[in-house]
């Protein structure tokens, strides 16, 4: 009988169990780390958006990106949340199935004659229950924290993004304000020297001013076809964004889709492995039926074997008798070749339960 080393591997797979579950608690913890980091750069980043008339579209688009992202990560805040009540209830489980094994590693041997057909099946039926339960919320764990991960990479690929995109936004923000100003202040320039030569118009430097003004004219136009390109370039920057940031999505999630499949297959396996063992459990339950029943056997059969000795013993004192020597010859010899018949049949039953008894034992 095999037992104890199969109460040890079952405490081994109990221990790799809590390892996971360890870690799983570390890498969930992580995750909450990282999304802390996330939440407080967004709202950084919230803060620090620019605030104006010239740019109320941009910044609207901005903040309901923004918005968005946020959302996305309280998704992923109540994800955490579910994973770790899942880790919990799997953790409770885990503590059910140790107090299981000790309790049946601190019951009697099942090698002893007290052990009947419905004790077994019932610990057949908790066992693979137990495993099975134990295989499905680890089932569960995984893939929930490998959702869990694909929406941090999202949502951290999102923040970059936008972040790249609100820098952009911002030089060119800063680039427009510069020009703008440069164009009032020529503007400026020029109404006061306009003003400043309403009385001279009949003057000789009339015609100055009239150069003048046709130079800011033509520097007024040239701004506006400089902020036209520079709105121009900042649509095409969007337009840009967008689609790197589209095609790095669908990169994400062809990648975390490969590693789901490979999870999965990594599943399947697990529960083979999972399945096999519990098959190799039954059978060693149905050998120790199977070799109680045969020492039971051997049992009873060495009790019948006393049973019929005893009736000889009534022979065996008359043959140590002090008066055997003087009874008659025929009568001694017929005693003792009764004597004689029960010893070789005592040693060939002997002999038979030595080797019977080997056989299922060895």
């Amino acid at each position: 009988m095999d037992v104890p080393p199969k109460m040890e591997d079952l405490k081994q797979e109990l221990h790799d169990l809590k390892q996971r579950l360890q870690l799983a608690q570390q890498m969930e913890r992580a995750y909450l780390d990282e999304i802390e980091q996330l939440k407080d750069a967004l709202h950084s980043m919230s803060i620090s958006r620019p605030q104006s008339s010239t740019d109320s579209r941009e910044t609207s688009k901005d903040t309901c990106l923004v918005e968005q992202l946020e959302q996305r990560v309280l998704c992923a805040e109540q994800e955490v949340t579910r994973l770790t009540d899942q880790l919990r209830l799997s953790k409770q489980q885990q503590i059910h199935l140790e107090e299981r094994l000790e309790t049946l590693t601190s019951e009697p041997s099942l090698s002893s004659f007290d052990l009947n057909q419905s004790d077994r099946t019932q610990l057949v039926e908790e066992v693979a229950r137990l495993k099975e339960e134990l295989d499905n919320m680890e089932a569960s764990s995984r893939v929930e924290r490998s959702k869990l991960e694909r929406q941090l990479a999202e949502a951290e690929e999102d923040r970059a993004s936008l972040q790249s995109y609100v820098s952009e936004l911002e030089h060119h923000i800063k680039d427009l304000r510069n020009e703008l100003a440069d164009s009032r202040a020529q503007l400026e320039a020029m109404e006061l020297q306009a003003n400043c030569a309403t009385d001279t118009r009949g003057s000789s430097a009339f015609s100055e001013v009239e150069d003048r003004r046709i130079r800011a004219e033509k520097l007024v136009m040239r701004q506006r076809q400089l902020i036209e390109n520079l709105t121009a370039e900042l649509k095409r920057t969007q337009v840009e964004a967008k689609r790197k940031l589209t095609e790095e999505v669908q990169k994400l999630e062809i990648r975390f889709r490969d590693r789901d499949t490979k999870f999965t297959d990594n599943l399947v396996a697990e529960r083979t492995r999972l399945l096999a063992d519990n098959r190799t459990l039954t059978l060693q339950l149905q050998q120790m039926e199977e070799l109680q029943v045969c020492s039971q056997s051997v049992y009873l059969r060495f009790l019948f074997l006393l049973n019929d000795f005893h009736i000889y013993v009534p022979l065996i004192e008359v043959l140590l008798w002090k008066d055997f020597p003087q009874m008659p010859l025929h009568a001694r010899s017929y005693m003792f070749r009764s004597i004689m018949e029960v010893v070789l049949w005592l040693t060939s039953q002997l002999a038979v339960l030595v080797r019977f008894d080997g056989n299922d034992y060895g």
